[in-house]
């Protein structure tokens, strides 16, 4: 057990030695560096960077870079809290000094906990890991905001960052399962660190704890590392066993309300460029559902294996060679000639709500932003109204919303007569659904339809100029711009 006493601790006093130190996310940046990304791998940078003699500094050190800190340094800076926390078993003593059990990262207004790196050598059968950038990813394309006193599950919940975003940022009743008891413990950790309750905690794999339970929205970072296997549980798909994602998409089916949506990370393996959607799509049935497959990264066989190995700390002192040829065999092996990450977000139809479709995406999804959530659900609702094949002059004279957040920048060149335009890119406002090149007439029409006006009224406007006036099936155009417009999400329908 890594905690005793949790249910009964208060965290309110250790949060504000944490606060009143500086050890806060804000306090780090302040000071040239930045606890998220530290990943164990550049602790003397860390070191130099720290200002000397601080209270941060020394904080930084017990519970970031997972050193023993002298007991006459850190307990005048804990105070009575030194003995609660090693009550507790956040700390314990190691060769005169005090020691952190788990890493402690501030993150935003507060701070959460995963182990330290070095589990991931000594226990990597139960090692829980921290906050991670897929994690982030994960948590912008969740549409968090579509609560309303709705149900929410987190399956391999981990140390449950996305199950205490739910929480906090939405009126989920949340369900977090995971098949490995120190995660859940670091769950419930960080749930009491962040002074939130009411997540239910359940131990099991995938939806094995939760019966015939219905959820409105799913959401998972699964194991989805496609590896020869090397009993990374957190991470990696057991040899011989079928992908976890292929798992998760086909129970979502079974575990959905009408109108819930699923959101799944994803990595998988193809024998051509070409048939990239073909296994992802086979995981989630299509009778019944509507299915976004987004493909942000696709790599090469030793691009993708040097990836996940190059700074495994299980090799920093020889043997990467050796594991890239040991992945590389497996692949050859398997016929896998190139491996995919990206997304899967499937959505169970209701009974009056439009019909089954599937979409593919390809592109890179890079700093998305936390409106990205909102986007998919107008992604899905605009493209539900598209497969009912809305006429021109539908499309014409609806009145639709144009969301904020869109950003338009324009790449100017100097030439013999002065700045001229040279391209205009546009960003939908999560950076997802859309992020490309367009031209003025769109930027005109995106302008139009914010004002509240239809597209008519740009039809009207090019038909007033001579230049325009003998130019056949101008309607039909500006219909394929708005189908455009509605398709990638930058206009609401209503």
């Amino acid at each position: 057990m890594l905690f005793t006493g949790l249910e009964t601790w208060d965290p309110k006093p250790f949060r504000r030695v944490l606060e009143r130190a500086g050890y806060t996310q804000a306090g780090l940046v302040g000071a040239g560096v930045d606890g998220v990304a530290y990943q164990g791998r550049s602790k003397a940078r860390f070191l130099a960077m720290l200002p000397r003699g601080r209270a941060m500094s020394l904080l930084t050190r017990l519970f970031l870079l997972d050193e023993a800190v002298p007991a006459e340094e850190i307990m005048p800076l804990l105070g009575l809290e030194t003995r609660t926390l090693m009550d507790l078993g956040l700390l314990y003593g190691e060769s005169g000094g005090l020691r952190s059990a788990v890493q402690l990262t501030p993150v935003g207004d507060g701070w959460f906990a995963g182990d330290f790196l070095r589990r991931h050598a000594e226990a990597p059968e139960d090692y829980v890991m921290g906050l991670s950038p897929v994690t982030r990813l994960l948590a912008s394309v969740t549409p968090m905001g579509m609560g309303g006193g709705g149900k929410a599950l987190e399956l391999g919940c981990g140390a449950g960052w996305l199950s205490l975003e739910l929480r906090r940022k939405g009126r989920w009743t949340v369900t977090s399962t995971d098949l490995c008891g120190r995660a859940l413990e670091l769950g419930r950790f960080n749930e009491k660190l962040a002074g939130l309750s009411g997540i239910e905690w359940l131990r099991g794999s995938w939806f094995e704890p939760l019966g015939d339970r219905k959820f409105d929205l799913i959401t998972c970072n699964p194991p989805y590392v496609q590896s020869p296997g090397g009993g990374l549980t957190y991470r990696e798909t057991a040899a011989g066993e079928e992908n976890p994602c292929a798992v998760l998409l086909r129970g979502a089916v079974e575990h959905l309300n009408p109108g819930g949506l699923c959101c799944v990370m994803l990595n998988w393996s193809h024998a051509t460029l070409e048939t990239w959607p073909e296994l992802p799509l086979s995981w989630a049935p299509a009778e019944g559902m509507r299915r976004w497959l987004f493909q942000g990264q696709c790599q090469s066989p030793a691009e993708y294996a040097w990836r996940w190995i190059e700074h495994d700390p299980a090799f920093a002192e020889g043997g990467a060679a050796e594991e890239l040829a040991r992945w590389l065999a497996h692949y050859q092996k398997n016929g896998i000639r190139a491996l995919s990450s990206g997304f899967m977000i499937v959505q169970r139809c209701g009974e009056i709500d439009g019909g089954s479709w599937t979409r593919t995406d390809s592109r890179a999804a890079n700093e998305l932003t936390t409106l990205a959530g909102a986007e998919i659900l107008r992604m899905f609702a605009n493209e539900t109204w598209l497969r009912g094949g809305p006429g021109e002059a539908e499309l014409l004279d609806r009145v639709f919303e144009v969301p904020d957040g869109i950003e338009a920048v324009m790449d100017t060149v100097l030439g013999g007569n002065g700045w001229g335009r040279k391209s205009i890119r546009v960003s939908s406002p999560g950076r997802l659904t859309y992020d490309g090149e367009v031209d003025e007439n769109l930027l005109r029409l995106l302008e139009l339809l914010r004002s509240g006006q239809p597209a008519r009224v740009m039809v009207d406007e090019l038909r007033a100029r001579p230049e325009f006036a003998g130019v056949s099936g101008l309607e039909s155009q500006i219909a394929g711009l708005v189908r455009e417009l509605v398709r990638f999400a930058l206009v609401a329908l209503d």
